[in-house]
């Protein structure tokens, strides 16, 4: 159905430019340069709106349905990975699934004059200082973290288990990754 969408859409476009083109071809003929220009500035938005059409119907009919399961809801202004320890979130389309994982252990100084904080003891400190995403960064700054977790994608095809991994995004980012992974399958 996209396809056949598609396909009429790219017909009348067709039609529609050729015309405009002939409109200015008959205008530069008969030296007319202004109106010519004008005509043809006219165009140029007139298909540029055409593209972004275009576009939207290829979008809509390639686009799939997806569900999407939070197992851990994030926190506001945390949703960097290091929030996160375990099955974050899984997202389905048909067969497909991708199963979204926080890895990786947690090694953290918060002061360059305090001992390591690992894991879940690193995320309670980091909730009770009342960091936040932005907050963690101030980490880098003094080289705090020795290690940090990521996100991994699981993906199943039907039952067949691949990893893709993926590092250094949010949890937002981490959802838009998955659907963009079956949207790709």
């Amino acid at each position: 159905m996209g396809a056949n969408i598609r396909e009429q859409a790219l017909a009348l476009c067709n039609r529609d430019i050729r015309l405009q083109l002939d409109v200015v071809n008959v205008h530069l003929l008969s030296k007319e340069n202004k109106k010519a220009l004008k005509e043809y500035k006219l165009l140029e938005e007139k298909m540029a709106e055409l593209k972004k059409h275009l576009i939207t119907l290829y979008a809509d009919g390639k686009q799939k349905k997806f569900k999407v399961e939070i197992h851990q809801k994030p926190e506001p202004r945390r949703k960097d990975s290091f929030w996160f320890d375990g099955h974050v979130a899984t997202v389905t389309n048909g067969k497909t699934t991708v199963n979204i994982v926080a890895l990786g252990r947690i090694d953290v100084f918060f002061n360059p004059n305090e001992s390591s904080m690992t894991n879940d003891d690193a995320r309670k400190e980091a909730r009770k200082r009342g960091y936040t995403d932005k907050k963690l960064t101030n980490i880098c700054k003094h080289d705090g973290f020795s290690n940090s977790n990521w996100f991994t994608f699981e993906v199943f095809i039907y039952g067949e288990a691949t990893m893709n991994e993926h590092t250094d995004i949010n949890f937002n980012d981490a959802i838009a990754y998955a659907k963009s992974l079956l949207n790709n399958l």
